[in-house]
């Protein structure tokens, strides 16, 4: 594979993290339990190379995630519209 090639799939692979990324923010915010907004407004998204860590900062988010998740199912889905995007790359 010459470089340019290489160069236009880390590309397209990074651009495929990220678009997934953001979607899976957008589920767990939609998901969520609210009652005043903080949990929801705590939940951030940080992309490195192929890895997305979604998470959330409250002192209470693990618990309401064990009760109502919205972390995980977020991230599922996010995994799969990945592999989607990724097989679908030239």
């Amino acid at each position: 594979m010459n470089t340019v090639l290489a160069s236009q799939f880390s590309l397209d692979i990074a651009e495929a993290v990220h678009a997934s990324a953001l979607e899976a923010l957008a589920e767990a915010r939609q998901r969520v339990a609210v009652r005043t907004g903080r949990l929801r407004d705590s939940i951030r998204v940080e992309t490195q190379g192929e890895t997305i860590r979604l998470s959330a900062s409250t002192p209470y988010a693990a618990s309401v995630e064990l009760r109502r998740p919205f972390l995980r199912p977020a991230m599922e889905r996010a995994s799969d519209l990945l592999v989607a995007r990724l097989k679908g790359l030239p």
